[in-house]
C-alpha cells in the first residue's frame, strides 16, 4: 500500500507530499523538526500508510493532473478531446492512485458504477472507472447486479448466467426448461 499525506483538507502521494514539505521548508526557513506539531492545513502531515486508509471511495493524488506520479488517462470514451476540452480532464491526467483499502460500501459502489459504464457504448466509457476497477482487481460481469429472473434475488459477481427468461443464478438456471434447475 503507498504512502500518504494530509495537508489542506486532502490527501497528497508520498511524492507531492515530501515535495511540498521540502517546498515550505525552503521558503519559510523553519527546520522540518520544529514542524511536528504544525497543523495540516499549512503542513503536510504524515506519512500515512494505505493510501490514507479505508475510505467509501477511491482516492487520488489532490494534486490531480499536477501530481508528480499523475497517471495518464487514455483520451478516448467520456475523455476524448471533444468532450473534455476546456475542463480539467484536458490534459487527460488524474492524480496517482494511492492504493487505499475500500470499505465495502466503496467496493458495492465502485463496482455498480464500473457495471453501469460497462454497458454504455465504448465511446461514452469513462476510462478512470475502468482504471479504478483495474485497480481493484474488478472482472467484468454483466449479471452482477441485476435481479435473478427465477428467485428474485440479487446476482452478485461470479454467479449469473443468461436463461431465457433473463439473469439468474447459475444455481437457479434450468437448461432443459423442465422446472427443475441444474
Amino acid at each position: 500500500m503507498a504512502l500518504a499525506y494530509v495537508f489542506a483538507a486532502d490527501l497528497l502521494c508520498a511524492d507531492c507530499g515530501a515535495a511540498m514539505r521540502d517546498q515550505i521548508d525552503k521558503e519559510s526557513g523553519v527546520p522540518r523538526k520544529d514542524r511536528e506539531h504544525d497543523d495540516s492545513d499549512s503542513y503536510p502531515a504524515g506519512p500515512y500508510p494505505d493510501g490514507g486508509g479505508e475510505a467509501d471511495s477511491v482516492q487520488h493524488c489532490g494534486n490531480h493532473a499536477a501530481c508528480l506520479r499523475a497517471e495518464q488517462m487514455p483520451l478516448t470514451g467520456a475523455w476524448s478531446p471533444d468532450k473534455v476540452r476546456g475542463t480539467a480532464a484536458e490534459t487527460g491526467k488524474i492524480g496517482a492512485w494511492l492504493e487505499n483499502p475500500l470499505t465495502s460500501e466503496g467496493l458495492q459502489a465502485l463496482r455498480k458504477a464500473w457495471r453501469e459504464d460497462c454497458r454504455k457504448r465504448s465511446e461514452d466509457r469513462n476510462p478512470v472507472l475502468a482504471f479504478q476497477a483495474q485497480c481493484y482487481d474488478l472482472e467484468e460481469d454483466p449479471h452482477e447486479g441485476e435481479e435473478c429472473a427465477s428467485c428474485g434475488d440479487e446476482i452478485s459477481a461470479g454467479e449469473g448466467c443468461s436463461g431465457p427468461n433473463g439473469s439468474v443464478h447459475e444455481s437457479c438456471f434450468d437448461p432443459d426448461d423442465d422446472g427443475m434447475a441444474a
